[in-house]
């Protein structure tokens, strides 16, 4: 009997963590092709002029890969000139980040955000927090 005292705590423990580590996924705009992006404001982080975020696309059809979404984890550079960069990403086989799954940890360089692009919204979303 003391055992399910000891292993119910760790296993309400684990779940709440595991839950929690999912992150929700906050809508911030469309693309003129349809594509969805997300913000994960759970596991974000702010430091000095920079942000590290999760940022999830979702695809209306899949890409040349099969792919329907992907999530990136991000730098973000919130001073001038803005940009960012990416250090993983994972494409899924289904929406939201779910299905066949597979990362990349390639890191990119620098990228520059046009003017009134997708990009350029969500630095100064994530800048702006």
């Amino acid at each position: 009997m003391n055992k399910i005292y000891i292993i119910l705590p760790i296993l309400v423990s684990l779940l709440t963590f595991s839950l929690h580590s999912n992150g929700e996924w906050t809508y911030v705009m469309e693309n003129i092709n349809g594509t969805e992006y997300y913000i994960d404001f759970d596991r974000f982080k702010k430091r000095d002029n920079y942000v590290y975020t999760w940022v999830l696309r979702n695809y209306l059809e899949p890409d040349q890969l099969g792919e329907l979404s992907t999530f990136q984890f991000e730098k973000i550079h919130c001073g001038i000139p803005k940009k960012s960069k990416v250090f993983r990403t994972t494409s899924c086989d289904d929406n939201v980040g779910k299905g066949k799954c597979e990362s990349h940890h390639r890191e990119t360089e620098w990228r520059y955000p046009n003017p009134d692009s997708v990009m350029e919204e969500i630095i100064d979303l994530v800048c702006s927090q």
